[in-house]
């Protein structure tokens, strides 16, 4: 039996399934709190108390300048393009991070060691040598995982936001040696965008079951969340290593395409900076 299905087994035993809901709503942190604020109350969470656990995980990874991040994807998501990732994020002073990618070129599974830096992704899809990906949001938006408004933390208030159906459960996270408490909620795949990739809009309000495993003592961050966005496919992301140092360079070779491209790529194929000429 394979970690997700350890997992999924877990939560049915444990019973954290979350019902259907009728709506959700998109709140946001109060502007201008204070760091001692929400560390007050992310330490007094219950752990009880499901809206309030999210909350306090949603404050505290909000807070975090770096993490390093596992991805993991089974089944078939597709508008994800990334089908494993793991790197070290750091969003201060500004957004960059490293690691190591599987990706899909067409049907095949491509490894692919890639650097953010300077708003610019470079990627070394199948051994080809680094290439500019521009943005890299072709390929993946690593950078908006610890994204206050668009990244983990909007989407535990989302999960807050749904009134989680069933209490929380010290149902451990199996990959961690962190004490945690799961909380389900159904949440729209609008909401999930950034870390699914592109939703078409017929579905963008659909909701689907989100799991967080949150740090049992404060402060109370995410250490894993897993969404399952269609029937046989899971997304999961693990944290660690919480606001460790991050040191992030550009690659000392990048390569340009030999040729100038005469037309935009196919939908869903990565992109690259076109050459000079």
């Amino acid at each position: 039996m394979d970690r997700h299905q350890r997992v999924l087994t877990a939560l049915v035993s444990a019973g954290v399934v979350a019902g259907v809901l009728a709506g959700c709503s998109s709140e946001s942190t109060p502007v201008g709190e204070s760091s001692s604020a929400s560390a007050d109350r992310t330490s007094a969470a219950r752990t009880d108390d499901p809206k309030a656990l999210l909350d306090a995980a949603a404050n505290s990874t909000a807070e975090l300048d770096s993490a390093h991040l596992q991805l993991a994807v089974t089944g078939k998501v597709p508008g994800l393009k990334a089908t494993a990732l793991d790197a070290d994020v750091a969003k201060s002073p500004k957004n960059a991070a490293k690691g190591d990618a599987t990706v899909l070129v067409g049907t095949d599974e491509v490894k692919a060691p890639f650097v953010y830096s300077d708003g610019k992704l470079y990627a070394n899809v199948g051994g080809a040598g680094y290439l500019d990906y521009g943005d890299g949001k072709s390929i993946y938006d690593v950078t908006v995982v610890l994204d206050d408004k668009r990244g983990l933390p909007n989407i535990l208030r989302q999960m807050a936001a749904a009134s989680p159906a069933t209490p929380p459960s010290a149902v451990p996270d199996p990959t961690s040696d962190v004490d945690t408490t799961a909380v389900a909620a159904q949440v729209p795949l609008q909401a999930l965008a950034p870390i699914l990739g592109t939703v078409p809009p017929e579905q963008q309000k659909k909701a689907v079951p989100v799991t967080a495993w949150i740090a049992s003592d404060s402060p109370q961050r995410l250490v894993r969340l897993q969404v399952t966005p269609a029937p046989g496919a899971a997304v999961t992301i693990d944290l660690s290593k919480w606001d460790e140092p991050v040191t992030v360079s550009a690659p000392p070779a990048v390569s340009q395409p030999s040729e100038k491209p005469t037309e935009e790529p196919e939908p869903g194929q990565p992109t690259r900076e076109k050459a000079d000429g």
